[in-house]
């Protein structure tokens, strides 16, 4: 069969599809060919007239003009109308998602900018290749993904990344790329003033090079931590619920769950499911995540046409969207030229009217790129912006991340002071009130959303009051004048300051979670030496404290030396204080944080006593905590070629030692290998070596690991001859991993193993049941299924799960090389279930405490 979109003639003898036909005969006896079919322009449109079954399946790529329009000529009658809703709630979408705030960087004006004037694509890392994110997303988007029509490996996608990154600003780039599309051919007299954005939208899109969508997906956004919070009020609201509730409150009319189920299966849709992170709640995130897989089975029940596309933060991702349904794209870092473009256009489109500061401000942001210790704060979009406004007001930026947000702070402050008139001069007076009010509401803040992760972090005006009045009162002001001075103060921080700003009814909080963190860093970090590195070892262990800890870790850096190497004491005596901290290693990933943050640079001694520490994780299954040392220790031997003695000895050692160390110092040394540095050499010495040298059933696992983590020079490992790598030769790990047996006997094992798990204990002289016996029982059933059961709650306080979670660290030990994939899985709820410990008790009377609670 030959097809084309070629309206071919049908004149006989002359016309193209005779002389189509006469090429063809002459070659097919020589093929063998029995019979043919060509179908040209005209044919595939006469189909599509006849055969509603393939106008519904192809409709977002074929349906012509003015694609809302025209869907009661694609669509059965009684979808019409919800089609019609669809389409305003695009056009309404439009023009309300035209925004990007600059308060979420922490601009004092709440400036806002258009995302049609500085939206931008940015890098990520797909499957072990580069891909700039939305044009990669829109890519996959211009595939058919209903289940019958599915072809090759097309999924769903979640991009990964740290605060800052720009998951957010991505996900409505994509949007409005996807509502631009749908609504390309409406005349510009039925969008309204929605017409000028869409123009500017379609602009902003070429020239970023962005393709415009081929399948007009309707694209509908979920703020995941909103639809948790409504969970959380209404178990039973269901996904396609919360859609209905979003689409009816932008019409003037009701839109019910059972039409959004018909427009589902009538229409391709893009779904946005943005920051799963923000769901911190353990409760209210499993919610969400049964509710997202209830949502893509009745995708599947109604053969739906169905892009989804989630976001998170990698701290505590557990792999809540399925990884056999959702590839993962990392974004990564920014390098330093993209920084300088963003920064570059950002300041243009900032200072338009003033051409002579935007080019000052790029001739300081050149310098500050051409620096290591400044280059590194430039990574991320939300970096980027910040440094813009600091280089506005002053010729150098910080060296630091705890720094950078120094530097803003006391930047907007002197901004504020520098205006005059009667409230500048309150905030000069009472500066360190103010400041010391902001860290208590940052430390409460923070304390809360550890407690209550469920609750938004808010603190009334009147609790603010409260904590004004508290410092106040320990300055020694009497109480009718503390309260007078505490209503003037509270005006002052959050209407010229604005970190604190307005998000319920009366009541306020942090617009900017890092700026939050930063504050709560600040009130850690401050006091005697003693109580500071108590509180710091406290909160070490903590995922919810961890980028507090570091900012915290970079103000001791930078105001308090005399602290440094107690600080980094801290990191050897978290991960010696109990077997499970021994396997789980908490202070070793710390340390990595550290290096990765720069936050010893300026202190070589001190940093190589950190890289130590963060070589424990060689000892490791490998893991995205492999991939990020071997990553942040390449570009530090360029700056001290001395940290190659003490790096490379170790990684040689690792790969003709144990089992995990093998793995992970050849993913480390792969990476040497293969870009330029210092250790390059030696590094393709090293791998040359274990190749020739590595035992067959550990070049099985290497192989694996060529395949999991690509690098060039793991390659050779790929081409080796294998017997044993076939997961499914390991009977218990192909039941395991592959195939969730139907089995009335699996609820039985489940049982059964967490209740020997909870039994076994390691330090009983009568041996109890060992750890490999248990693994026998793990033989009905799938690991996901079991984890369920056996990861430990931080909720125990018995210390029985710290014994638990002991006896599954062990159980990952005894996993063979070929078995590193469910030992990694197992570790990462083990990390996860370590990190979730709530230490806000542990700060002592630091949280001032309110009266009423």
């Amino acid at each position: 069969m030959f097809t084309t979109n070629v309206w071919i003639s049908s004149v006989p003898e002359s016309g193209g599809i005779d002389a189509a036909n006469a090429l063809i005969e002459s070659f097919a006896d020589a093929l063998g060919l029995q019979d043919w079919a060509i179908w040209g322009g005209d044919q595939i449109c006469r189909y599509l007239d006849n055969f509603a079954e393939i106008r519904q399946a192809f409709g977002g790529f074929t349906t012509p003009g003015d694609v809302l329009e025209r869907l009661h000529h694609l669509l059965p009658e009684e979808i019409v109308e919800v089609s019609v809703a669809a389409g305003r709630h695009a056009c309404s979408e439009l023009f309300a998602s035209q925004w990007i705030r600059l308060n979420q960087a922490g601009s004092p004006e709440n400036e806002k900018l258009k995302l049609s004037e500085i939206g931008a694509d940015l890098p990520g890392v797909a499957a072990g290749r580069d891909v700039l994110v939305v044009r990669d997303a829109i890519s996959r988007g211009d595939s058919i993904m209903r289940p019958t029509a599915r072809r090759g490996d097309t999924s769903h996608l979640v991009w990964v990344g740290g605060p800052g990154q720009g998951k957010s600003t991505l996900t409505q780039l994509l949007a409005q790329a996807y509502r631009a599309a749908l609504l390309a051919d409406r005349p510009a007299h039925r969008l309204g003033p929605s017409a000028s954005v869409l123009a500017a939208v379609r602009d902003r899109l070429r020239e970023l090079g962005l393709p415009e969508p081929r399948s007009r997906r309707w694209p509908i956004a979920v703020n995941l931590n909103d639809y948790g919070e409504a969970v959380s009020r209404d178990r039973e609201l269901s996904l396609l619920g919360f859609i209905a509730q979003q689409v009816s409150k932008r019409l003037d009319h009701y839109v019910g769950p059972h039409h959004m189920r018909s427009w589902l299966g009538s229409w391709p849709w893009l779904l946005i499911l943005d920051g799963l992170d923000e769901v911190a709640a353990p409760s209210a995130r499993e919610a969400v995540e049964q509710r997202i897989n209830e949502f893509l089975i009745t995708a599947a029940d109604v053969d739906a046409d169905l892009f989804a596309v989630g976001t998170t933060r990698p701290q505590g991702y557990n792999d809540e969207f399925p990884v056999d349904q959702f590839e993962h794209v990392t974004l990564r870092p920014l390098e330093v030229a993209e920084a300088i473009d963003y920064g570059l256009h950002l300041s243009e489109v900032r200072h338009r009217d003033d051409p002579d500061l935007a080019e000052q401000v790029a001739s300081r942001l050149g310098q500050a790129a051409q620096e290591h210790f400044t280059a590194r704060l430039m990574r991320t979009p939300l970096q980027v912006t910040i440094m813009t406004l600091l280089l506005e007001r002053q010729a150098r930026v910080p060296d630091s991340r705890y720094s950078l947000f120094e530097s803003y702070y006391h930047t907007i402050y002197t901004r504020e002071v520098s205006k005059g008139g009667p409230t500048a001069s309150l905030l000069e007076q009472h500066r360190n009130d103010i400041n010391a009010v902001h860290q208590q509401v940052a430390l409460l803040l923070h304390s809360r959303a550890e407690q209550h992760p469920d609750r938004d972090s808010l603190v009334s005006l009147a609790e603010l009051d409260a904590l004004t009045r508290i410092r106040l009162h320990g300055e020694g002001i009497g109480d009718e004048e503390s309260q007078r001075l505490a209503a003037q103060l509270v005006a002052a921080a959050t209407r010229r300051l604005v970190l604190l700003a307005p998000i319920a009814q009366d009541h306020v909080g942090f617009d900017v979670r890092s700026l939050q963190e930063f504050m709560a860093a600040q009130a850690i970090a401050t006091g005697p030496d003693d109580e500071v590195l108590r509180r710091m070892k406290a909160l070490a262990p903590s995922a919810h404290w961890r980028n507090t800890w570091l900012l915290a870790g970079g103000r001791i850096f930078r105001h308090s030396e005399h602290l440094r190497l107690g600080l980094v004491a801290i990191l050897d005596e978290i991960d010696t204080e109990s077997p499970l901290a021994m396997i789980i290693a908490p202070g070793s990933r710390l340390a990595l944080d550290m290096l990765d943050d720069d936050t010893s640079a300026r202190a070589r001694g001190i940093q190589r006593t950190v890289v130590k520490r963060a070589l424990a994780l060689i000892n490791q299954p490998p893991n995205q905590y492999t991939e990020k040392l071997a990553t942040t220790l390449h570009p530090m031997l360029a700056r001290d070629p001395e940290l190659g003695e003490m790096i490379m000895p170790t990684l040689r050692r690792a790969v003709h030692g144990g089992d995990w160390s093998l793995l992970a110092g050849a993913i480390i040394l792969a990476e040497f290998a293969d870009k330029v540095s210092p250790v390059q050499t030696v590094a393709r010495n090293y791998l040359r070596d274990l190749f020739r040298a590595v035992e067959d059933d550990k070049k099985d696992a290497l192989v694996h690991v060529a395949r999991q983590f690509p690098h060039p020079s793991l390659r050779r490992f790929e081409k080796a001859p294998s017997a044993t790598y076939r997961l499914d030769s390991h009977a218990a790990l192909g039941r395991l991993l592959k195939t969730p047996l139907e089995d009335p006997r699996c609820e039985i094992a489940r049982q059964d193993v967490a209740a020997r798990m909870r039994q076994y204990d390691p330090s009983s002289q009568d041996g109890g049941v060992d750890v490999r016996s248990l693994w026998s029982a793990f033989e009905l059933t799938r690991i996901d299924h079991l984890l369920p059961d056996l990861v430990p709650t931080a909720a125990n306080e018995s210390g029985e799960a710290e014994r638990f979670g002991l006896n599954l660290a062990l159980l990952s030990n005894e996993l063979t090389l070929v078995e590193f994939n469910a030992a990694d899985q197992l570790r990462a709820s083990l990390v996860q279930f370590y990190g979730q410990q709530q230490v806000t008790k542990k700060l002592g009377d630091l949280i001032v405490p309110l009266t009423g609670g």
